[in-house]
């Protein structure tokens, strides 16, 4: 008798990751990756998927999405799917269908990253010896992604929300008149308008208006690639401000979210730019918080280099909270 499956997910704004959870583990096998528009719905990809596995039979079915999960659906603010937990089940037969948001699938996961995916980007990292504590998460990708953690007697609570859409708030005469510059194309000025793909360009967009030069079409992946070679002023410009204000917002998350015992940076964004992150203002900018600056320069922070830390998560979930109700 062929055994039942768990199937995992996490879709982004772009890409839609797959696996199968291995018997009795944490642990994931069978990985691919796809792009969101070769599919019109989540069921169409998920039909791909067990082909390309040859798999049919599934016990139940975890997917952490890129938006916020109301009574188990999610519209996404960077895709053009709409997630149904009701749907998925009607369309796989499958009776268990979990939706998570994103980060909160990363926050389930924090505690399963061992060392090796981990960089350390400061801070004392004897705070995470605890064990209760409370740690948070921020992303920039597509968008930027926020959540949190708090363990209490082992149980994992994840903290929910859409942080990534705070107001921004600069901190200098430069950021200022970026923020002008931005205000007279939005009606409103968050923190992923900045911290994300389309956000670098908007910032490299910024940059050189303010530099009264004219910027050309650039991509994000683009504008990083001239910064790193040194290529391009603007967007070493462009590249050193958006480090700088991504550890100005991730130490507001920490200050908001009590994280004494640290914050997280996934995305991949960052993880693209090891080098050019850790060689920024960014912890200057974590740390830089008047009365509060000896609280933050304790606080660690690390940058997550497990390439697939939604999995991680939602495996976890999976494994603790769908396996055990067949």
């Amino acid at each position: 008798m062929a055994r039942k499956e768990i199937l995992i997910a996490d879709i982004g704004a772009t890409n839609v990751r797959f696996a199968l959870l291995e018997p009795l583990s944490y642990a994931f096998s069978e990985l691919r990756t796809g792009s969101t528009r070769d599919f019109s719905c989540a069921e169409d990809a998920i039909d791909w998927y067990l082909q390309e596995v040859s798999t049919s039979i599934l016990e139940a079915i975890c997917i952490a999405a890129a938006g916020p999960v109301i009574d188990q659906c999610v519209c996404f603010t960077n895709n053009h799917w709409k997630l149904n937990a009701v749907n998925i089940k009607k369309t796989t037969g499958v009776k268990q269908v979990q939706l998570l948001n994103d980060f909160e699938a990363v926050a389930y996961g924090l505690p399963c990253l061992e060392q090796g995916d981990l960089l350390s980007v400061g801070g004392d990292w004897s705070i995470n010896d605890c064990r209760d504590f409370t740690v948070a998460v921020i992303g920039p990708g597509s968008g930027l992604g926020v959540g949190g953690l708090c363990v209490r007697n082992g149980q994992r609570f994840p903290l929910i929300g859409e942080g990534g859409h705070v107001g921004f708030a600069p901190a200098n005469e430069l950021q200022i008149a970026l923020l002008d510059a931005l205000m007279s194309k939005f009606e409103r000025v968050s923190a992923e308008r900045l911290l994300s793909g389309p956000g670098i360009q908007n910032i490299y967009v910024a940059i050189c208006s303010l530099n009264g030069t004219t910027a050309e079409t650039l991509s994000p992946a683009q504008i990083m690639h001239r910064a790193e070679s040194e290529r391009d002023e603007n967007c070493e410009q462009a590249v050193a401000l958006f480090f700088e204000i991504l550890g100005q917002i991730t130490g507001d998350l920490a200050l908001t979210m009590g994280a004494r015992a640290g914050v997280y940076i996934g995305g991949g964004i960052v993880q693209k730019s090891v080098d050019e992150f850790l060689a920024s203002k960014f912890r200057e900018g974590f740390n830089s918080k008047g009365r509060h600056r000896d609280l933050l320069e304790k606080t660690p922070t690390w940058l997550i280099t497990h390439q697939n830390a939604g999995l991680v998560g939602a495996s976890f979930y999976a494994r603790e909270y769908l396996s055990q109700r067949s």
